[in-house]
């Protein structure tokens, strides 16, 4: 007959307790933040099933469906529906920094931006677009940010579990000093909205993480509209819809802008696509309808930008920031199968 064990001392109760503790915070909030790695959050309500695998599968689609600006700032259970229009990949990256000497990847970021509102915008050159971006691209970069006639997307996954507090801090400091650099006023109403939306009540179910993070895979999405409107959503689920032409800017001017953009690679690679787009082909001199990218002319920058990225919906990765990495969406996809 086995002996009984003796009970635990309370010291060895305590103990147990705490190993406990520490392994389920470890396996819940430390190991996702360091690998990067968490179970993908559910799609929210009202999402498309195409929306919700791109979602869900960790990369951009390349082409989306801009959705309708709104005058309200109410938090539906799904979003309005698409307005009419396409936006295209204009750019992807990655933004990283250096912890312990290694490279931490923290988001990933691809913006978008309406060829034909390109094309058709004079304040980027029309057919001398592709000239003039090769004469000073510091100014056409600037014009692209700024340009209230060209609707652009911008949206930002998180790669691993983020402090909320954090991203609200972050944000603010960088949003108050560029909307300074486009000419705007850091008082301004719409900023202190915008930065106001970082609360823990207003996210998702799909992007709440542990220990009160933003969920690894949470998708933020900004839409800008002429006239300054600018949409924010976070997994698909509107937010607030703002009008203020320099807050628009400043947020596009974090990864357009030539001064100090997030990711130097992407925001180069974007002014050159976006210039070609508004030129109405790939080269300079464009031709083709005013106003707006027609025929041939349509069709061969199309097949261009769809040339330099897989083929279907997806996009690569641009890794930038210290340390290396890399690869695409399909090489990220067999690893995880394999």
């Amino acid at each position: 007959t086995p002996l009984p064990l003796p009970a635990p001392s309370p010291l060895d109760a305590a103990a147990a307790a705490l190993d406990s503790a520490i392994a389920a915070i470890t396996s819940a909030v430390a190991l996702p933040w360091l690998t990067g790695r968490e179970t993908p959050p559910p799609p929210a309500p009202g999402i498309s099933e195409a929306d919700a695998a791109w979602r869900v599968g960790g990369c951009f689609p390349s082409r989306i469906a801009p959705t309708a600006s709104t005058t309200t700032t109410t938090h539906p259970a799904s979003p309005p529906a698409p307005a009419g229009g396409t936006h295209h990949l204009a750019a992807v990256g990655t933004r990283a920094f250096s912890l312990w000497g290694a490279s931490l990847r923290i988001y990933d970021f691809g913006v978008y931006v309406s060829p034909d509102a390109a094309a058709a915008s004079p304040a980027l050159g029309g057919p001398a677009a592709p000239d003039a971006h090769a004469a000073d691209p510091i100014a056409f970069s600037r014009a692209l940010r700024s340009a209230d006639d060209v609707p652009k997307t911008l949206l930002v996954r998180t790669r691993r579990a983020l402090p909320l507090p954090l991203m609200k801090a972050e944000y603010a400091r960088i949003l108050t000093r560029r909307i300074a650099l486009v000419g705007g006023d850091p008082s301004d109403t719409a900023l202190t909205e915008l930065i106001g939306l970082f609360r823990s009540d207003v996210l998702p179910p799909s992007a709440r993480g542990p220990a009160g993070m933003v969920r690894a895979g949470t998708v933020l999405e900004f839409g800008r509209a002429p006239g300054g409107r600018l949409t924010v959503s976070l997994d698909g689920v509107r937010l607030a819809d703002v009008a203020s032409p320099p807050l628009a800017a400043a947020v596009f001017d974090i990864y357009l802008g030539a001064d100090l953009p997030c990711c130097p690679a992407a925001q180069a690679a974007a002014a050159v696509r976006v210039a070609r787009w508004a030129g109405g082909g790939s080269g300079g001199g464009g031709g083709g309808t005013p106003g707006r990218l027609s025929g041939p002319q349509w069709r061969d920058t199309v097949e261009e930008v769809e040339a330099s990225h897989e083929p279907g919906p997806l996009a690569p990765e641009l890794v930038c920031g210290r340390g290396g990495g890399g690869g695409t969406c399909a090489g990220r996809r067999a690893a995880k199968l394999g």
